[in-house]
């Protein structure tokens, strides 16, 4: 079982940014963790990419294939076979820094009654990152816009 469980839908990604979401992945500091790539239809480019890149670390990832549903069935499914008691729904476009998971963890260690932290992120495209805006609760009440790349405790859960 993993502290900390990623769950990444996967739908007809752009390989080459697809790489650059796993390398983050693959080059963070925590090493409890898992992910559970969720294949939204079918896709044997992302499965070889997701199988060629974790090749020295196979007991970090697994790979669910459902029907296409979009991305919250993706989710969903996700969850059911993820270990992690900190769960984080992360998008297959997204790369992560190398300490941010360390530094969730490290939160929620600190601060038990702490059911998720809301975190920054950044985007890629073709061109490079996009960074997202920094926490602004009175643009949250203007926009009402929090993403799914957020970690949160799998007690918090729905099921």
């Amino acid at each position: 079982m993993a502290r900390l469980s990623y769950i990444v839908p996967v739908y007809r990604p752009k390989l080459p940014i697809f790489e650059k979401c796993i390398k983050s992945l693959l080059d963070q500091s925590l090493t409890d963790w898992d992910a559970t790539f969720v294949l939204d239809g079918p896709d044997e480019s992302a499965k070889d990419t997701i199988h060629r890149m974790f090749k020295k670390k196979p007991n970090h990832y697994k790979i669910v294939e459902i029907e296409h549903g979009g991305a919250c069935k993706a989710r969903n499914a996700g969850t059911e076979h993820a270990s992690g008691d900190i769960i984080l729904y992360w998008d297959s476009d997204c790369i992560i820094e190398p300490d941010a998971a360390q530094n969730w963890i490290d939160i929620f260690d600190r601060e038990p009654h702490t059911g998720f932290i809301y975190s920054s992120y950044k985007f890629l495209d073709e061109k490079g990152a996009i960074n997202t805006e920094m926490w602004d609760y009175w643009l949250l009440r203007v926009r009402n816009y929090i993403s799914t790349c957020f970690p949160h405790r799998r007690s918090l859960t729905v099921r």
